[in-house]
């Protein structure tokens, strides 16, 4: 089986702090056919990517394997996956963006991302993170051997 059907295995995400609410956004865009086989591969269930409205079953695989892919801690305190409040999901051609709020409205002096998505399945995966807070941007890379990055504010 070729797990490989683009050259390209690159997830981007967003970090993103909302100053009208306050609260912290995630958005994730991933290749929908390398989130099929990863899901599959670590958690055993077959997801179906074509529907703009996946049952539950769907997001509960994904959640599993999400949990364990992508961690994001707020001055040493790490929130779990149960805790975030998924506000969107979106297919568009070959990639699916799933979005997310996050329970954390205190001040943020340190942020520490853990993003090891798809490094299982591809050697030469690539994670792309895009943080704002305000004025800063930045971007980062994580791969194999480089799976975390702490930014410090």
């Amino acid at each position: 089986m070729n797990l490989s059907g683009h050259p390209l295995h690159l997830t981007f995400t967003n970090l993103e702090l909302n100053e009208l609410t306050g609260q912290w956004e995630v958005a994730i865009k991933i290749f929908s056919n390398d989130l099929e086989a990863d899901v599959l591969k670590a958690t055993g269930v077959k997801l179906d990517m074509k529907s703009d409205h996946p049952d539950a079953a769907t997001f509960e695989a994904i959640n599993n394997w999400l949990e364990e892919g992508l961690k994001i801690t707020f001055n040493h305190t790490t929130l779990p996956l149960s805790k975030w409040t998924r506000t969107g999901w979106e297919t568009k051609e070959d990639a699916v963006r799933i979005r997310f709020t996050l329970p954390y409205n205190r001040e943020v002096k340190r942020v520490e991302v853990k993003n090891t998505i798809l490094f299982d399945l591809f050697t030469d995966q690539k994670n792309l993170l895009i943080f704002t807070k305000g004025k800063i941007q930045k971007s980062y890379q994580f791969r194999k051997g480089k799976p975390v990055i702490v930014i410090n504010l």
